[in-house]
């Protein structure tokens, strides 16, 4: 046991333990004579991020540093082996993380002259580098080389490279951002400056400016991968090679290993040897359009591209919805495997919006895996056993699944890691890729009439995009009662909330008088109004509602002012209720505020209440519900009259079938709300994505 934090003895005076790090997260019963009874292993990281399955050995699976045995057979798993934690007080180096969203790489190579296994773990940061283990003789395993910065070996940085201490004794020289290369001539796995050679920063790490750069400030993506020959590409783009190996197989890394390739790109590579080529997720421009592409490792040529529009976590954020051969937010390429030789290899993507991407590596299109979390999905059984033995491909992941490994192991089956299980990876077989073919060489006639029609359709789609939304708020003037009375709204033009693609839909019409705002919304919807949050300040987080967001001095920059507002409906507990939300509010009472906040970012609300005044009235169908509500001005803070200009937005949130957690988010103006996974980005407000509210 190691890093004990509580103690404590059951009825049956057995021993319970609480181990307070990650290597691994465990609660261990004892027995009275000292022996194990059996302990409890906890959770991942963040989306079962920082795990991994050995390239080829299928009994094999990684958690960081942190080796487990699989048995396919009886479905089990064990912890068998912490690979390696340094110990400092032996002047050790090279914490490997549990938690990272970079993934590490376990394999074999026969590159050295005879085969070994190795361990490789890639940076998330610049400053964390390329830190390779390797197997010893005896079976123990060792840091043997590591292209990496000072930091990792002495001295402190703090978050936003702050330095929190300097290196001192054969490292004061050094500024904690020195790129170093060190190799374990003395094979004891300890680094000596003896052993390094260091390259100097050109942006120290002094002062308080955040995410100054290291000596290295390259990269190889989240899923960047060593090849048999342990080369590996990385932003520049640049080829990293070993100049040999030592006595043990370990290979040599210095200055002189960097090949500057002919061609500028930044993103996930992955060597492709049996192409000579480098499979590139391109981050050039991120998050703007880019490409997926491969490019020779000889000439640097790009050998095909294909279309990225989505990128990453925050190209997502303005996806469209799915369609086949669209590619939505990939983040990592989690590896490649051969098929036969009609088909040549595959390679697979995670996609952040729950969907996965599988192409040839010559850039054809093959299929999606999973469904993409802004669609309706069933949740996952109460059992894993209810789902042995059948197909996953009806699940979604959701959003952020920062993981995954791809593969065909040694047994011969494709497998692939997941996070539909979320804080735990997931295992499975991937059935159907022996039979996809290649399509006959066919030729497509394309006229210049047809491009210039093509041309002009998408002239006007990006014109109408373009264009601001507008709505003309209409006054009633007969008296309203919210009771599912729709001939009320005949006169009122109505707000369409739609996405291009999407299986959910909307309306919404708004109207006021003297005293009050009035709502009404119509939502087709397969799980009618679910929500079944308990906490008032999170609805919009577990389930189905509608949302008004308003700015009465017609804001349009990019933050809140004072008196912009949201207006949140929903079910709580059982019940629907109005929640005004205010990021600026001078007259709030004290205890009304909130702290939105997330690992990322936080967002603080001066004013959150459940506007009590309200009068709602909600009828539901089989398929679809309808909401209609009046909200006294007064308790907004607003006043409304004739000829007056607002921005605003309004909307709608869609739960999943449970109606615990939300799966969409859709609105009439703002169309960049793919994001389901971020606390305070999803509470906040964006005036700049709103459209303009004439008050008639």
């Amino acid at each position: 046991m190691m890093q004990m934090s509580s103690v404590a003895v059951d009825s049956k005076n057995q021993v319970w333990v609480t181990e307070s790090w990650d290597y691994p997260r465990r609660v261990s019963v004892w027995d009275q004579q000292g022996q194990l009874v059996r302990d409890y292993l906890g959770n991942t990281g963040y989306a079962a991020n920082a795990t991994c399955l050995h390239d080829s050995d299928p009994t094999l699976a990684y958690l960081g540093p942190l080796e487990f045995k699989i048995d396919h057979a009886k479905r089990s798993w064990k912890l068998q082996s912490i690979l390696w934690h340094p110990d400092k007080t032996k002047g050790e180096s090279f914490e490997i993380p549990t938690y990272r969203f970079a993934k590490p790489q376990r394999f074999s190579s026969s590159a050295s002259g005879k085969k070994r296994e190795y361990f490789l773990s890639i940076p998330y940061y610049n400053q964390h580098g390329y830190i390779l283990l390797m197997q010893q003789e005896d079976g123990n395993w060792k840091p043997v080389t590591a292209i990496t910065t000072v930091s990792q070996i002495a001295g402190k940085l703090g978050r936003g490279n702050v330095v929190t201490e300097k290196p001192s004794g054969d490292w004061a020289d050094c500024d904690l951002l020195d790129g170093v290369f060190w190799n374990d001539s003395n094979a004891d796995g300890i680094v000596q400056r003896s052993e390094c050679q260091i390259v100097k920063t050109d942006y120290p790490a002094a002062g308080k400016q955040r995410r100054k750069q290291s000596a290295f400030t390259f990269t190889s993506g989240w899923g960047g991968r060593m090849d048999e020959n342990l080369c590996f590409y990385a932003s520049g783009m640049i080829r990293v090679e070993p100049i040999g190996f030592d006595d043990r197989g370990a290979p040599i890394f210095k200055p002189e290993s960097i090949k500057q390739l002919n061609i500028k790109e930044a993103g996930t590579f992955v060597p492709d040897n049996e192409n000579n080529q480098v499979l590139v997720m391109s981050k050039l421009r991120y998050p703007a359009p880019s490409t997926i592409n491969a490019i020779d490792q000889t000439t640097a040529k790009v050998n095909w591209s294909y279309p990225n529009p989505f990128p990453g976590v925050h190209g997502s954020h303005r996806a469209t919805m799915p369609k086949p051969g669209l590619i939505i937010g990939p983040l990592l390429i989690t590896g490649k495997a051969h098929v036969n030789d009609q088909v040549g290899s595959v390679f697979h993507m995670r996609g952040n919006l729950g969907q996965d991407y599988i192409m040839t590596t010559d850039g054809l299109f093959v299929d999606t895996l999973f469904v993409d979390g802004r669609l309706p999905a069933p949740p996952l059984p109460p059992t894993e056993q209810q789902l042995v033995g059948k197909s996953v491909n009806k699940y979604t992941q959701s959003g952020e699944a920062f993981n995954g490994f791809f593969g065909k192991q040694a047994d011969g089956k494709y497998r692939l890691t997941c996070a539909l299980s979320r804080q735990a990876c997931m295992i499975l077989d991937v059935h159907g890729l022996e039979s996809i073919k290649r399509l006959p060489i066919q030729t497509l006639q394309i006229t210049h009439t047809q491009i210039a029609k093509a041309l002009q359709i998408k002239a006007q789609s990006q014109s109408a995009d373009a264009g601001n939304k507008t709505y003309t708020m209409q006054r009633f003037e007969k008296k309203f009662t919210a009771n599912g009375n729709m001939n009320q709204w005949d006169n009122i033009p109505a707000l369409p909330i739609a996405r291009d693609g999407g299986n959910q839909s909307g309306i919404a019409k708004l109207a006021y008088d003297s005293n009050n705002l009035y709502v009404l919304f119509n939502v087709t919807d397969p799980s009618p109004w679910l929500n079944h949050g308990k906490d008032f300040t999170r609805l919009f987080k577990t389930g189905d509602a509608v949302d008004i967001q308003l700015s009465p001095s017609a804001n349009d920059q990019t933050h809140p002012v004072e008196g912009d507002l949201r207006i949140l409906i929903a079910n709580l507990e059982g019940k629907p209720q109005a929640i005004l939300m205010m990021p600026k509010c001078n007259d709030a009472d004290k205890g009304q505020d909130q702290l939105y906040a997330s690992p990322i970012m936080s967002h603080p609300m001066d004013k959150v209440i459940i506007l009590k005044q309200a009068d709602i009235h909600v009828q539901t169908s089989a398929d679809s519900y309808e909401v209609q509500a009046s909200i006294p001005l007064n308790a907004l803070g607003l006043k409304l009259k004739a000829g007056q200009t607002l921005t605003g937005d309004i909307g709608f949130i869609s739960s999943d079938a449970t109606g615990r957690l939300n799966t969409a988010r859709t609105y009439w103006s703002n169309k960049q709300t793919n994001l389901i996974s971020d606390l305070p980005s999803e509470a906040w407000l964006y005036p700049q994505q709103w459209g303009h509210i004439t008050v008639k």
